[in-house]
């Protein structure tokens, strides 16, 4: 699984989670800290990201993207 981070650009491959909140456990994020999004499998439904829950299952071939929603002070 693929793990974007906006508006980093970081990029890491993570082995694969069950869940969202698997996910964010591993990462040391907080599901309040950042939006989970689903990115399409390809380039022509770019208008078919999905915003995640933290109980929903997670596919291996699966791109996210995690984008912070904290305010940096």
């Amino acid at each position: 699984m693929i793990v974007r981070y906006e508006p980093d650009g970081d990029e890491k491959v993570i082995p694969k989670p069950n869940t969202v909140q698997q996910l964010l456990n591993r990462l040391d994020e907080r599901a309040g800290a950042v939006l989970v999004i689903r990115e399409p499998s390809r380039p022509l439904d770019e208008d078919k990201r999905r915003l995640l829950t933290p109980d929903l299952h997670l596919r291996s071939d699966d791109i996210i993207t995690l984008r912070r929603v904290t305010s940096r002070g």
